[in-house]
């Protein structure tokens, strides 16, 4: 059995003065220290949170300016291409009136040139038809008028070639 001595009553007696003094000088400290690291990890979730809520409000920001940026790059973008192709058809229109205009003065003086040549042909023709007559009336043999043939049709293929090499 046990026996109950005196020595286990100071034990116990011990114990508890060293419970209580460890109490008030060791484990209140602790327990501050405890309490003050866990105000500052709590401090420093609230931190760490507010952070992150300014860095997604600053992200939704950029992105925002970013997607402004997009637009106004899309819209500048339409607007070149809208300027290039009036540009485009003016230089066409420009150059189409210019070629039509080129083709309408080559046809007039293709047309003056033709009509200029058929003049002088015709003047040509008239004063060799004249020569030719004033032939055919001063000969009286039909020889002279094969002679004067022969010599009109050779004078009209001279004429001819000349006015074509010119």
């Amino acid at each position: 059995m046990l026996r109950f001595d005196i020595n286990i009553v100071f034990a116990v007696i011990n114990l508890l003065v060293l419970y209580f003094i460890l109490k008030k000088f060791l484990f209140g400290r602790v327990d501050r220290v405890l309490k003050q690291r866990d105000e500052m990890i709590k401090k420093s979730f609230e931190d760490a949170d507010k952070a992150k809520a300014e860095a997604q409000e600053e992200k939704d920001k950029a992105e925002a300016e970013r997607a402004k940026l997009v637009q106004s790059e899309a819209d500048v973008l339409a607007q070149s291409h809208a300027k290039a192709a009036a540009e485009y058809d003016r230089i066409i229109k420009d150059a189409s009136a210019e070629a039509d205009k080129i083709l309408d003065d080559a046809h007039r003086k293709a047309q003056h040139d033709t009509e200029i040549s058929m003049e002088n042909a015709k003047n040509q023709i008239a004063d060799m038809v004249v020569n030719a007559a004033g032939k055919l009336t001063a000969s009286d043999g039909s020889k002279d008028d094969d002679r004067l043939y022969a010599l009109f049709t050779e004078q009209m293929k001279n004429e001819a070639e000349a006015d074509t090499k010119a």
